[in-house]
């Protein structure tokens, strides 16, 4: 029984050692989802300010992912940064787990974005599905 506890612990401690090594590599994949699906990496990334479409991190994520970054300086009566693109900081959710959020908006009204949850195994990411998408 101590044997099957101590192994079990020592499972989950190296499952969340790979999952935290791997956030990088989750964050850069999710990265070149986005790219494949806008079929461009000369995007704009949108301002930080804590709402539902925030993606925070996403400008050091994106331009480590290889994108050409722009900042949006758009105002609230006129907002044209076309393309955008946004991933969040990948987040451990259990050992081997790590899930990223992002989305991309390639015109008015044309663009999606999700939730990736990835197996991670010491820098090796598997996408496993997507949760909570939404679409324009």
């Amino acid at each position: 029984m101590q044997r099957g506890l101590a192994v079990l612990a020592a499972g989950t401690a190296v499952g969340y050692a790979s999952a935290l090594m791997s956030v990088g590599q989750c964050e850069e994949a999710a990265a070149d989802r986005v790219a494949s699906e806008l079929g461009d990496r000369d995007v704009f990334v949108l301002p930080f300010e804590s709402g539902p479409m925030d993606y925070p991190g996403s400008e050091a994520i994106v331009r480590r992912s290889g994108f050409k970054v722009r900042a949006c300086r758009a105002s609230p009566q006129e907002f044209s940064c076309f393309p955008w693109a946004g991933v969040s900081h990948g987040r451990v959710v259990s050992p081997f787990l790590v899930d990223v959020r992002w989305g991309f908006v390639a015109a008015p009204l044309g663009g999606w974005g999700t939730r990736s949850r990835y197996v991670a195994l010491f820098g090796l990411v598997f996408r496993v599905h997507d949760l909570d998408g939404w679409v324009t």
